[in-house]
């Protein structure tokens, strides 16, 4: 009985991981080997098994942000990867929404729907920094307004669209 119960187990282990790498995710990746700390980004889209995806992978576009490294060539691109300041990029605005211990436990690149009394705000916001009292978010420029006023009247809530 024992034995099924562990094969069974091994089995189910085999089928997630082979799932991993059978599904893909998009990542960004940087364009070329001349990224220096002090420089801009260049990067590009590609498509990679989800099980190759790093914690903290992007998921806009980093380009003209500066890196916080050195970068070689094909590399995914990560939060930690970015100077803070110079993220979002991609045309967004980084707004502060209030938090609590009921909020969600975010992490730095996972991706939110910014929402207030029952209407999305913003979709697809990216999580550019998580602190005690406040998660900053990337979003669209267009919607950047009506999300600081739903933080500022702490309306706003953040929904997890995918975890980083």
């Amino acid at each position: 009985m024992l034995a099924g119960w562990v094969v069974a187990d091994r089995v189910q282990a085999l089928d997630q991981a082979r799932r991993a790498w059978d599904s893909t995710v998009t990542v960004w990746i940087t364009a070329d080997a001349t990224i220096r700390t002090d420089g801009s980004i260049a990067a590009r889209p590609v498509e990679v098994p989800r099980a190759l995806v790093p914690d903290g992978a992007v998921a806009v576009d980093p380009s003209g942000t500066v890196a916080t490294r050195p970068l070689g060539a094909g590399r995914i691109i990560t939060s930690d990867d970015l100077a803070v300041d110079r993220w979002p990029g991609d045309g967004r605005r980084g707004v502060s929404v209030p938090t609590d211990e009921s909020s969600l436990p975010l992490t730095v690149g996972a991706v939110v729907d910014v929402v207030s009394s029952g209407v999305v705000l913003a979709a697809d916001g990216v999580v550019m920094a998580v602190e005690a009292s406040a998660t900053v978010v990337a979003v669209p420029a267009d919607a950047a307004p009506a999300v600081a006023a739903a933080a500022l009247e702490r309306t706003a809530s953040l929904v997890l669209v995918r975890s980083a």
